[in-house]
């Protein structure tokens, strides 16, 4: 029983799905439609992955501007030890 529950329903396009959403609808059956199918829901979520690494690579940018890359002199080991000496 689908009673209280809709039925979310999605094919490649939307098309079928929203017939059938109709149909059960008249029915008394509450349904909806992905509109545009999974398609459209694949390409949404492709566009927004690639604006959120867009954004991702613009504030590292903007960092890298703030605080340029630290550079260790790894030929003096000697002096990374005694700066960073752990005592047990």
């Amino acid at each position: 029983s689908f009673a209280g529950k809709t039925l979310i329903l999605y094919c490649k396009y939307g098309t079928v799905s929203y017939d059938l959403a109709e149909s059960l609808q008249k029915k008394g059956i509450e349904a909806a439609s992905l509109r545009g199918g999974y398609g459209a829901w694949a390409l949404f979520a492709i566009k927004k992955q690639a604006a959120n690494e867009e954004k991702k690579t613009e504030i590292e940018h903007s960092i890298q501007k703030k605080f340029p890359p630290v550079r260790l002199n790894l030929a003096r080991p000697q002096l990374i030890h005694r700066r960073f000496r752990y005592e047990a």
